[in-house]
């Protein structure tokens, strides 16, 4: 599958530019901050799975919830290729497992790769296999896109109320 990501990043751009302006900091010192916050966006999502919880019966969140996690991730995803200078906006990706937990750790096996390569070959291999869980949580593109431009909304709104 494909899916063409530029006006994302163009909106992601925006937020980040605002964050920056607001917050008094720049793409460089707050790299890690953004891999560990991509981590713990991964994490959240996973857990409303709730796919890897053996010792539960209790039932997964609402897809409608486990996409806007996904979508948190998505938007550190964006402003990490944006701290890279990424200038690749079609993505190809494929599904990886029908297993969400085989999906995830193979997506923080390649989160963690590029964290210690900071190389752009290496975050867009840790962004393809994160759309690809997309395709194993049965997300639509137009579903991720919409999801991204709702949170997107919220962002700025939490930025105007000192969130």
């Amino acid at each position: 599958m494909e899916i063409n990501l530029e006006t994302l990043f163009q909106e992601q751009f925006k937020l980040d530019k605002t964050i920056q302006e607001k917050h008094q900091v720049t793409y460089q010192d707050t790299l890690i901050k953004r891999i560990l916050a991509l981590l713990v966006e991964l994490g959240e999502c996973l857990n409303e799975t709730r796919s890897f919880k053996f010792w539960s019966y209790k039932k997964p969140s609402p897809n409608e919830v486990i996409l806007e996690e996904y979508v948190d991730a998505l938007h550190f995803y964006l402003s990490l290729g944006l701290c890279l200078n990424i200038d690749k906006f079609v993505y190809e990706y494929n599904l990886i497992s029908e297993d969400i937990n085989l999906v995830f750790l193979r997506v923080y096996q390649d989160v963690i790769t590029f964290s210690k390569t900071l190389k752009k070959e290496d975050y867009i291999k840790a962004f393809e296999s994160f759309l690809s869980a997309s395709l194993t949580l049965n997300f639509q593109k137009e579903d991720i896109i919409n999801s991204y431009n709702n949170k997107l909304q919220i962002n700025y709104q939490r930025q105007e109320n000192n969130y």
